[in-house]
């Protein structure tokens, strides 16, 4: 069995950008104290803003599992609860390499054309699932290795054969 957990802003990085954020809110506090009432307002809300979004950034945690009933994960607050994959509505699984920024336009839950809906924390390592109804999902994943042998172990007992594309990634079907 595989299970990883990954966080999308590391805890290191997230003092850091609180530690910046508090620096860049005294600075603008000391610079706009003469400004206009609504350039002060504005400020605010910025900073207000910045804090949230580092708060959704520092909760979202990325929990995968691939178990002999099939892919389950959770990614918190994106998700509500587990979302999963038995292996007998997957029609195809296979660890990818993708580049977050480009295929998706970034970390979170994300949408791409090629790679559908997209839950991705840090790395450029995925599972790619295609159910039987032919929607598409992309996971993050840590250990690649692994996972190909979780792969092979599971999903193979359902889907008899298995090959490799030509970039060396594990296309069962």
């Amino acid at each position: 069995m595989l299970l990883e957990n990954s966080k999308l802003l590391d805890p290191a990085l997230s003092i850091i950008l609180v530690l910046v954020l508090i620096g860049l809110g005294v600075f603008l506090f000391f610079i706009l104290k003469q400004a206009p009432k609504v350039a002060q307002i504005i400020a605010v809300i910025c900073i207000l803003f910045a804090f949230f979004a580092l708060s959704y950034g520092i909760r979202a945690s990325l929990t995968l599992q691939v178990s002999p009933k099939g892919v389950t994960f959770s990614y918190p607050p994106f998700t509500d609860g587990q979302t999963s994959y038995l292996w007998a509505n997957i029609k195809e699984i296979k660890v990818i390499k993708f580049d977050a920024e480009k295929e998706f336009g970034g970390w979170g839950e994300r949408h791409s054309k090629k790679f559908g809906n997209g839950y991705l924390s840090k790395g450029d390592l995925g599972l790619f699932i295609t159910d039987n109804k032919n929607a598409r999902v992309t996971i993050t994943i840590l250990d690649s290795l692994k996972a190909e042998k979780m792969i092979r172990l599971y999903f193979t007992d359902n889907k008899k054969d298995h090959q490799r594309d030509s970039q060396g990634n594990i296309s069962l079907n």
